[in-house]
Order: structure tokens, then sequence, then C-alpha cells
């Protein structure tokens, strides 16, 4: 459940009193480059991702995380890698990850993501490696692929 915000200032994750778990994992320190891909994490992916401000790669692959991905990690805007695939993720992609402009590898294969995917996505010009295989995604391919005849071989 998610804490009210009363107007403060979001937590700083690198204040120890905002410490997190993933699984069993507890986030002690937040470096630029986390990955505890292919582990036996359990649960959701924790809201709080989204308030480390200078997080560049977020690994946690191959794991047994459930429910739906939250949208507030997009907060996490210099991300440039997140690879979240081969759990029990299900729901939608978030609109929200249009945001991180700075993200460079999307990998969500391999879960059961469902619905469309995000024309929003369309807005990630320094995306090149985008891997949604392996979920339950309907609906017409959106306009983000007619964009990569923009980009050269």
């Amino acid at each position: 459940m998610e804490e009210p915000n009363n107007n403060k200032k979001e937590k700083d994750c690198r204040d120890k009193k905002n410490w997190t778990s993933v699984g069993t994992l507890i986030i002690i320190n937040i470096p630029l480059f986390i990955d505890v891909s292919h582990n036996n994490l359990y649960g959701e992916i924790s809201l709080k991702w989204g308030q480390c401000p200078q997080l560049k790669t977020l690994g946690l692959a191959g794991n047994n995380l459930t429910g739906s991905i939250p949208p507030k990690i997009a907060k996490a805007t210099k991300i440039q890698e997140l690879d979240l695939s081969s759990n029990r993720l299900f729901g939608l992609i978030p609109k929200e990850f249009g945001r991180l402009t700075s993200l460079v590898k999307l990998m969500l294969n391999g879960n059961q993501l469902s619905g469309h995917i995000p024309s929003d996505l369309g807005s990630l010009s320094g995306l090149e490696y985008l891997d949604l295989s392996t979920n339950k995604l309907n609906e017409l391919i959106p306009t983000i692929v007619e964009t990569c005849s923009d980009y050269t071989t």
C-alpha cells in the first residue's frame, strides 16, 4: 500500500530509513547499476524504485516477481536499461515508460503482460533494443514501429 504524500518531498532512496526490500534483498545503498536477475526473488516490484533518480540499470529478470509493473518506475528518469523479463508480471505496459528518455534497452519479454503496446514508447528516440516477446499483448502494433525506417543500419 502506498504512503500518502501529504505535500512532503519524495523520499530519497539513499536515506537509510527509506530502505526497502525486493523479495529478500535489502537495498542499502543505491548504486547506478543493480542487477539481481536469476535469483529466487518473489513478490511485487516496489514502488520505491522510482525514487532512485541516479539509477541507470535495473535488472530483475528471471525471478518470481508478480503483479503489475508500477508506473512510478518511470520517475527514475536516468534509467538506460530496464530488464523485467522472465517473471510472472501481468497487466499493462505503463504508458509512463514513454518518459524514460534515457532508455536504451527495455526487456519485458517472458511475462503475462496484456493489452496494447503504448504509443508513448514512440517518444523514446534513443531506444535501441525492445523485447516484448512471449506476453499476451494484443491489438495493432502502434506507430512506434513505423519510425524504425528513420534509423540507419
